[in-house]
């Protein structure tokens, strides 16, 4: 979302974070990705919080399921893979 004020073009935290993502999906840091999932309307899974793995699922397409892993912690890089199906399925 965009929002003009005058000249001036304010982009949201969300915008800017999925343009990031979006430009340079072979570095994106695993807490920027689940930032963005939660925003986007995902939910984690129950009991997932401390796991190196963690599942994100939409209200609104429950086939949809994204893994996150997270090898070092919050400042992980996330695989290329996982951005770029992410991605794939956004913009269907």
């Amino acid at each position: 979302m965009v929002s003009y004020y005058g000249t001036v073009c304010l982009m949201t935290k969300l915008q800017k974070v999925l343009d990031r993502i979006k430009n340079n999906p072979h570095k994106v840091k695993a807490k920027d990705f689940v930032k963005m999932l939660l925003e986007e309307g995902f939910v984690m899974r129950k009991g997932d919080q401390k796991k190196t793995h963690r599942h994100f699922y939409h209200l609104d397409k429950p086939e949809l399921l994204i893994v996150v892993v997270f090898s070092d912690g919050e400042n992980t890089i996330l695989d290329e893979n996982y951005v770029k199906r992410y991605l794939k399925e956004m913009s269907k």
